[in-house]
């Protein structure tokens, strides 16, 4: 499991990831973090899974991580609807700005939800909403990061990456 006491003492930001909710097993940490919001969680509440079990991409696709290799969580998020339509650019780069620092690496943004090094996807984004009034009351970023992981199915393989295989090392989730 993410040790939520160690990323605790290495944060550096007033409310994201100060509350961290933290699960071994999750049907979908956006599903979860949905209810957390509508039930009125504090911006910057992330929920964590090692192992989602309908984890889902856009259009419906599903998410697949493998459990101890990669990172799946989502963040809670209370935008103003003037900064709705950058939404998803700001998280796609505030994603690959993070890793950048932790991995030295630098991702390339595939609009409007992945991120890929050497032309493969390690990362996709999942951005979901809800309005109440024609008011946006939150929105919740999915965050998938293929990690650790060495091997993808077939119909994957030519196109997924991890951190590790680009940098030739392991990382602490």
């Amino acid at each position: 499991m993410i040790n939520v006491s160690l990323v605790h003492k290495r944060l550096q930001t007033a409310s994201f990831g100060r509350k961290i909710y933290a699960f071994e097993t999750i049907d979908s940490t956006n599903s979860c973090a949905r209810v957390m919001a509508g039930a009125g969680a504090p911006e910057g509440t992330v929920v964590i899974a090692e192992l989602q079990t309908s984890g889902r991409g856009r259009m419906g696709r599903s998410w697949v991580a493998n459990p101890q290799e990669n990172l799946t969580f989502s963040v809670v998020l209370r935008p103003g609807m003037s900064s709705l339509n950058l939404l998803p650019l700001l998280t796609g780069i505030a994603v690959a700005d993070a890793v950048r620092e932790a991995a030295g690496v630098e991702p390339d943004c595939k609009w409007p939800n992945d991120l890929l090094l050497g032309g493969r996807k390690f990362c996709g984004i999942l951005l979901e909403g809800s309005l109440r009034d024609e008011a946006l009351e939150f929105a919740v970023a999915g965050i998938g990061i293929n990690v650790n992981q060495l091997l993808f199915p077939p119909d994957l393989s030519d196109r997924a990456t991890s951190l590790r295989l680009i940098c030739g090392r392991d990382f602490n989730l």
